[in-house]
C-alpha cells in the first residue's frame, strides 16, 4: 500500500510542479507553446548519464546531475556562440547518450566480471 501511495504522490506533485512551471514561462513569454519543451526529455537523459547516473537504474548523485545539466548547457552556449545550426546540438546529445549507454554497459559487464 504505501508503494501506491509514493507513486501517487509521486505523479501529483509532478503534475503540480509541471503546471506551475508552465505558468511562469507562459507568463515571462505572455503566451503559452505546447511545443515549447520539446526534446527537453532527451537534454534531461544525458544530464544524468553525464552526471553519472547508471542508466539501468540504483545509482544516482544530485552533484552528478547538477554537473551534467551545467555542462550541457555550457555546450549548447558554445555552440549557438559559434554560430552552429541547432541540429548539431541534438545530434552531440544523441551521442552523448550512445556513448554512455556503451560505457555504463562495459563498467557493468567489467563489474560482473570480477564476480
Amino acid at each position: 500500500m504505501r508503494v501506491r501511495r509514493v507513486k501517487t504522490l509521486a505523479f501529483i506533485l509532478s503534475g503540480a510542479l509541471a503546471a506551475l512551471a508552465g505558468t511562469l514561462e507562459a507568463g515571462k513569454l505572455g503566451f503559452a507553446d505546447g511545443g515549447m519543451g520539446r526534446l527537453m526529455e532527451l537534454q534531461a537523459i544525458a544530464a544524468c548519464v553525464l552526471g553519472g547516473c547508471a542508466l539501468a537504474g540504483g545509482r544516482i548523485s544530485l552533484v552528478g546531475v547538477i554537473f551534467g545539466a551545467f555542462t550541457l548547457s555550457s555546450i549548447q552556449s558554445f555552440l549557438v556562440v559559434n554560430g552552429v545550426q541547432p541540429q548539431w546540438f541534438i545530434l552531440a546529445l544523441g551521442l552523448i547518450v550512445v556513448a554512455a549507454a556503451i560505457g555504463d554497459r562495459a563498467l557493468r559487464d567489467w563489474a560482473l566480471k570480477g564476480r
